[in-house]
Formats: structure tokens, C-alpha cells, sequence
């Protein structure tokens, strides 16, 4: 038997891949009740270095806690049988595209016609909105999109884009859930179920945080001045790889006094400092034995001597 504040909850899931399979097992470890709709022949990470047969680690980190049910949905007797299923259902996950869910015959309009107070948590690429609404889209294409590929920055050794973890799906997954759990309780204040959405896209922007709002009143010319690098290296044919390092190279400058939230490298190894307060800075300095302006008044960052004592500060 579950236990965990969601313990009760029924779950039926129609995904794949990384963002709504890790939602569901999050949802699983709280204790809901979650079955997963599969094809036949399993879902692709299933197939992905097997160690037996439809077996693999990557499925089984991000499926735990669940019972699997193995069926054609473009079935239309198996398309009943869910219908069936859902009425016994709280909470529905999925992240196809909408005209693959309609054509289905598991959207939400459907399915809620079936069982009104339906959770119904809807993941896509890019939105319900807009031209891009029903494209297809893995994590690496919306890292892509979003700029979040190129935050982190890392190429190979002949300058190709080099893909980091899978920000945007497991962000997302949170988001899912988080979703879920914020439907299963107005549902629990007001007897009515809804759709709630979310992306992948939307997710990877979220984790920019503050590099993608645009403020004026805080940004000043920097933002202008960034987006006016990229203008140019797309005009002059710029590589990637050296847009990269033109774009480190200006954040480093625009980063001014940071010795005290960075990697450095020590006789035995690298060290990671993280001390974002006065205080922290101040047993930084202490530890280190070192004087340096960064919490006096007239710190300025910007200024081309500050920038130069700073630089070798770090060094």
C-alpha cells in the first residue's frame, strides 16, 4: 500500500521520455497511485541499453512506482477501454501534441465529457499558443530555442554545441507536478477539475531567471549591448565557438569583483567558493587573509581600474 500525502490519488499517464515520466514518478512517491500507458513493444527509453530484455537504467530512474499497461491507443477498442478507465481516474498526465492527443481521443475535452472534475496535466514543446504550437520538440531542440544551450556553453573540440543535462525536461517535470498538486487541491476546495498546461520552453526560460527579463531601469545600456555582439557575429559569420568566448569574455568584464561565487583551481585540485552576504564575504576575506573594496560604498564594477584590480585579485 502507497503512503504519502497524495495516497489515494489515481494517476493515469500517456508519456514518454524524461519531463512527464519523472513528473509521475514524483507523483508516484507521494504516494499516488500511477499506471502508465505504454505501446506494445514499451517506450523508447525502455529500448535504450538494455541489461535485460526491455529493460534499462535510464527507464527505471525515471519510472519507478508505477504499473505499466501495454496497449495500441490508436486502438479504437483499447480507446474505450481507457474511456472506461478514466472514470475510475483522478488525475490524467500527458505530452503529446494536440492533434496527436485528439486524434486519440484522449484530449481533454473528451476526456473530461467523461469524468468532469478530470485533473488533466497537458506538457508540450513549445505551448498551446503561437506558430509553434504543434511542433514536436525533445529537450536538446527547446535547449536550442531557448538559449539555454548556449548559457552553458560548451563545445567540442572543432567548436560543435555540446548538449548539457536535460534542463528544460527535468525543470519541467517539477513544473508538472507542482501543476498536479496545485489542481488536486482547488479540485479538493471547489469539486471541479480542470487543464492545467505547461512546456518545455517556458521552463527552459524560467531557468535563464533574470538573464531573459528585460527591465530597463536595471539592465541600462548592458542588454543592448549584448544583444548588439550577437547582431554583429551573426552578420560577420561569426563561429559559434568564438561567439561564445566574445560573450564569456564580456560577462567577465560585466562580473567585476566575483572571487567570491566561482571555481578555482588550487595546487590539489579545484575549490568551489560560494558566499552570496556581506558576512560570507567577510570570512572569505578572513580565510583568505586578503583586503579587497567589494562592500564599500564606492565599489563600482564597471570602472576600468576596479576592473583591472579585480582581475588580478582573482588571479
Amino acid at each position: 500500500m502507497a503512503s504519502g500525502p497524495l495516497n489515494g490519488v489515481k494517476v493515469l499517464e500517456f508519456t514518454q521520455i524524461i519531463a512527464g515520466p519523472m513528473s509521475c514518478q514524483l507523483l508516484a512517491d507521494l504516494g499516488a497511485d500511477v499506471i502508465k500507458v505504454e505501446p506494445p513493444g514499451g517506450e523508447p527509453w525502455r529500448l535504450n541499453a538494455q541489461f535485460i530484455p526491455l529493460e534499462s537504467k535510464t527507464y527505471a530512474g525515471l519510472n519507478r512506482g508505477k504499473k505499466s499497461l501495454a496497449v495500441d491507443v490508436g486502438s479504437p477498442k483499447v480507446q474505450e477501454a481507457i474511456h472506461r478507465l478514466v472514470k475510475e481516474m483522478d488525475v490524467i498526465v500527458i505530452n503529446y501534441r494536440p492533434d496527436v492527443a485528439k486524434r486519440l481521443r484522449i484530449d481533454y475535452d473528451t476526456l473530461a465529457g467523461i469524468k468532469p472534475d478530470l485533473v488533466y496535466m497537458d506538457n508540450t514543446a513549445f505551448g498551446r499558443e503561437g506558430p509553434w504550437a504543434n511542433r514536436p520538440g525533445y529537450d536538446i531542440v527547446v535547449q536550442a530555442a531557448s538559449g539555454l544551450m548556449s548559457s552553458v556553453g560548451k563545445v567540442d573540440k572543432d567548436g560543435t554545441p555540446l548538449v548539457p543535462p536535460a534542463f528544460a525536461d527535468t525543470t519541467t517535470a517539477y513544473s508538472m507536478a507542482l501543476g498536479v498538486c496545485a489542481a488536486l487541491f482547488y479540485k479538493a476546495m471547489t469539486g471541479k477539475g480542470q487543464r492545467v498546461e505547461t512546456s518545455l520552453l517556458v521552463n527552459a526560460l524560467t531557468t535563464h531567471m533574470s538573464a531573459f527579463m528585460s527591465l530597463p531601469a536595471a539592465d541600462g545600456d548592458t542588454r543592448e549591448m549584448f544583444l548588439k555582439a550577437l547582431e554583429d557575429a551573426r552578420a560577420s559569420g561569426m563561429p559559434y565557438a568564438d561567439f561564445l568566448e566574445l560573450r564569456n569574455e564580456m560577462m567577465r568584464r560585466q562580473a567585476g569583483g566575483n572571487v567570491y561565487y566561482r571555481a578555482f583551481l588550487t595546487s590539489n585540485g579545484a575549490i568551489a567558493i560560494g558566499a552570496l552576504s556581506k558576512g560570507l564575504r567577510d570570512k572569505v576575506r578572513a580565510a583568505l587573509n586578503i583586503e579587497h573594496n567589494r562592500d564599500e560604498p564606492d565599489y563600482n564594477p564597471l570602472d576600468p581600474a576596479q576592473i583591472e584590480a579585480d582581475k588580478q585579485l582573482r588571479a
